[in-house]
């Protein structure tokens, strides 16, 4: 069985790890686990740039929006796969540090193929009636 041709395996894949790290970022911070993880990823003591106890709004908001970003790039949204990857590229909290590698790995597999989302699709514009095949609306 083929797939359709707008879909891209690479962003799927990414979008999916990305989906993935947000939930386990999540997990991780209603958990209270974040330091331990940020122990282990950057070492004691933390850098001065690293907030290992950021306000708790702020990780489960970030890593909601991860979610909601790893979400955009499988249904080809946009708009909501750049908030998500930004989101996710903000790597001063436990979270960030969960999420950096799959955002960059969304952000390649995005630019690497900008046309399969709708932002970016080709619109008819022109007289007549439009061409036939899925690629005009």
């Amino acid at each position: 069985m083929a797939l359709p041709p707008r879909v891209h395996l690479p962003r799927l894949a990414a979008s999916v790890l990305m989906i993935g790290s947000g939930i386990a970022g999540l997990i991780m911070t209603l958990l209270d686990r974040g330091a331990a993880f940020a122990a282990i990823v950057l070492g004691q003591p933390f850098p001065d740039w690293f907030s290992a106890h950021p306000w708790q709004p702020w990780p489960v908001c970030q890593s909601v929006v991860v979610i909601v970003g790893g979400l955009g790039g499988m249904t080809g949204v946009f708009t909501l796969t750049a908030v998500g990857i930004l989101a996710g590229l903000v790597f001063v909290t436990p979270v960030g540090l969960l999420t950096a590698l799959p955002s960059v790995l969304l952000l390649l597999a995005v630019l690497l193929r900008l046309r399969a989302f709708y932002e970016f699709m080709p619109r008819w514009r022109g007289p007549g009636p439009r061409p036939p095949g899925p690629e005009y609306r």
